[in-house]
């Protein structure tokens, strides 16, 4: 099997890692924060989101809330890097045949 077969698979897979991610964070942390009163701005920066992850996590335990958001977004950024190295290998070898 030729290596340009896997890119757009593997894109794909990449893409929609990186959308689950922005769904919960849009969809599901933002509106649960706003719920009950808490900093529900949408900011850029990473450690704001952080911040806002960590007030999410202390909400879902303190109000019995599921945890299968934040556990998704807890490792989306080591999976996220792996996978990226990963698409930047699986290009640079398909280049090399």
């Amino acid at each position: 099997m030729e290596l340009e077969y896997l890119i757009f698979p593997y894109w794909l897979v990449f893409a929609a890692w990186v959308g689950g991610a922005i769904y919960i964070h849009k969809f599901k942390i933002i509106p649960t924060l706003k719920k009950y009163g808490r900093d529900y701005e949408e900011y850029i920066s990473l450690r704001k989101q952080r911040k806002q992850l960590d007030e999410y996590i202390d909400l879902c335990k303190e109000h019995r809330l599921p945890d299968i958001h934040w556990r998704y977004m807890k490792i989306f950024n080591k999976v996220g890097l792996v996978l990226l190295i990963g698409w930047v290998l699986l290009l640079y070898m398909a280049e090399q045949q």
